[in-house]
């Protein structure tokens, strides 16, 4: 989901019904930053959490899966076909965040697909329309010594050239929330990857 302080509920999602219909197993986490599990888990990633917090809960969804108890509980997982992360917003930018985990030197997830995701906060943070909102998630301004340090450790485009798996990027150009100026060098940072 998009946000972070946002959550997925129980109301009906087109989408993931319909992933869920075509045989697809769907998770739809409420990571670190989600609404709806009180204020110290919404404020989980805030400033050195943004982009490790969640990115970790999305990241153990992943290995859930691989383990016994999910066979066990539901014997129809095929993970043949692989584990893919997909989102929106801040769901795109986890999403990208994702494909850059590596276990053993091979990517934590088979493929992904962001969707208006942030790929750089120098750039997000520069030209959104929402720059207090992420001042707050990043902890203060980019350009402060210890904030840059985060915002590059929390910048897809800084390890997307370590890309092992295809990711889809979605992005539309007139975007002012995640403006589309970062996402053309994260491509091509992402087309110099070995996968």
């Amino acid at each position: 989901h998009g946000g972070p302080m946002a959550q997925y509920s129980f109301d009906y999602n087109p989408l993931l019904s319909w992933l869920a219909s075509c045989g697809y197993f769907v998770i739809a986490p409420n990571f670190s930053g989600s609404t709806g599990n009180g204020l110290e888990f919404m404020n989980r990633v805030l400033a050195d959490g943004c982009g490790v917090r969640d990115l970790s809960d999305c990241i153990a969804c992943a290995e859930y899966l691989r383990t016994a108890e999910a066979m066990l509980l539901e014997p129809r997982l095929d993970l043949s076909r692989g584990v893919a992360v997909g989102g929106h917003s801040w769901g795109g930018f986890l999403a990208s965040m994702c494909m850059l985990q590596q276990n053993n030197g091979e990517s934590v997830f088979s493929c992904g697909v962001s969707v208006a995701g942030i790929a750089d906060w120098f750039v997000q943070q520069r030209y959104t329309e929402v720059r207090y909102y992420d001042y707050a998630l990043m902890g203060g301004w980019v350009y402060e010594k210890e904030v840059a340090a985060r915002a590059r450790a929390a910048s897809p485009i800084t390890q997307a050239s370590e890309l092992r798996a295809p990711i889809l990027i979605l992005h539309g150009d007139k975007d002012i929330d995640v403006p589309f100026q970062q996402i053309p060098p994260f491509v091509e940072a992402a087309k110099r990857s070995p996968h």
